[in-house]
């Protein structure tokens, strides 16, 4: 499938392309993730990723799956643009949620996840600054 223009930060620009389709007649769409730098590129190669982003001044937090069988096991990741590491940041099991994200008290982001049928939310609020630190509601 042809790659598609997603995120621009500065001179860096993402791709993705779609690689799988799952669940419910194939409406979880994953992708694979390019960029317009080689170092990058070998950053995220097999790696897949879910529709949601956000993109900070130092990373972009990214929804993250292992594998179309792990469905629904996804992760809330922090790819850092200094270093490249991806760092794990929170679980989720669920495949009914909608994750979204607001700014909460200056230099902090609150993602949630919310279960649409049930109205249940729940996630972390993070630090843009230092996404290590969050806490967890």
């Amino acid at each position: 499938m042809a790659n598609e223009a997603w995120i621009k930060k500065e001179s860096l620009e993402f791709s993705r392309t779609i690689c799988h389709s799952i669940c419910f007649d194939g409406v979880v769409k994953l992708y694979e993730l390019g960029s317009s730098e080689n170092k990058v590129n070998l950053a995220l190669s097999d790696k897949l990723f879910l529709d949601f982003y956000i993109l900070t001044e130092f990373g972009i937090f990214l929804r993250k799956i292992e594998s179309p069988s792990s469905w629904p096991l996804t992760k809330l990741v922090y790819f850092d643009l200094n270093t490249l590491d991806i760092v794990d940041i929170y679980v989720s099991n669920s495949s009914y949620q909608v994750w979204k994200s607001s700014r909460y008290a200056g230099c902090k982001l609150k993602i949630s996840m919310e279960i649409p049928i049930t109205g249940e939310e729940h996630g972390v609020i993070i630090n843009e600054y230092s996404p290590y630190e969050l806490s967890e509601f």
